[in-house]
């Protein structure tokens, strides 16, 4: 698999989150998941103290990666 982002590399972060009920499975290389602050995303996604605030901070990170 290539990455969603700048599709060229490999990649190697690969998550899957939920927004509602609704997966979606998010692959990027290791420099755009850098670029992107992908693991502080998901860092800040598993530390919310709802699903209403777990659910802004999926959208956060999928509006950051432009999806």
């Amino acid at each position: 698999m290539l990455c969603k982002l700048c599709k060229k590399k490999h990649a190697d972060w690969e998550h899957a989150v939920f927004y509602d009920t609704t997966p979606t499975r998010v692959r990027l290389c290791l420099d755009c998941a850098k670029d992107k602050d992908a693991d502080g995303h998901m860092e800040r996604i598993h530390a919310a103290e709802d699903h209403e605030a777990k659910n802004a901070a999926v959208a956060k990170f999928l509006s950051d990666l432009g999806m």
